[in-house]
């Protein structure tokens, strides 16, 4: 038998959006946008499934790092002028293990890709050779990453913020959803689990 869940996906609707519009407001905030992929490519999907409703977050082309941008990145410190260590708090720290093996390189070129940086070479201090050369995307990914290696990447927890803030007030509003979606069935079952996804890939 099937259930009406039109209250409970409108629900879930105003959710993803609040959600969204909250992650970018935060985005904004911090100076995040580059060139607004991940700022304008999040999304949400609410799927009917056998077992109830599942929502999931989406971030497009920036589902390789948004996950960096909002936990930041610890720093291992250890040179001249590395400053201070970001991202103190975080899970991620290169070589550990903690997220996706080779992740945060690649999602570091793939934000040299959407910010379409380019490296040079700036003047040699001892002889000047190559000044203004341009270096090669996979040089310019190593020194982003050997500088995220050394001095960290602060997180902004632009989404898990409003999310915590949030979803303590969606359980009673999807049992109240869930009442009228009863009394507006026939024949009714009610699902196994409402899911919300929003974890580390």
């Amino acid at each position: 038998m099937d259930i009406e869940t039109t209250e409970i996906e409108a629900i879930l609707s105003s959710f993803g959006s609040k959600l969204i519009e909250k992650a970018r407001a935060n985005l904004n905030k911090k100076g995040k946008r580059a060139k607004g992929t991940l700022f304008n490519e999040m999304s949400y999907d609410i799927e009917k499934t056998m077992s109830g409703i599942k929502f999931k977050m989406d971030f497009g082309s920036a589902e390789d790092y948004w996950m960096f941008v909002d936990q930041g990145v610890k720093g291992a410190g250890g040179f001249s002028g590395s400053g201070r260590m970001r991202g103190g708090t975080t899970d991620f720290r290169f070589g550990t293990g903690t997220g996706q093996k080779g992740g945060l390189r690649k999602a570091i070129r793939r934000w040299v890709d959407i910010k379409g940086i380019k490296g040079r070479i700036q003047k040699d201090w001892k002889n000047n050779k190559g000044a203004g050369r341009f270096i090669t995307k996979d040089s310019l990914v190593f020194l982003i990453s050997r500088s995220i290696y050394q001095r960290g990447l602060e997180r902004t927890r632009f989404i898990t913020k409003p999310y915590e803030d949030m979803i303590g007030d969606l359980n009673s509003e999807i049992a109240e959803a869930f009442t009228v979606d009863i009394d507006n069935s026939i024949e009714l079952e009610q699902p196994d689990k409402i899911e919300i996804n929003l974890s580390k890939k």
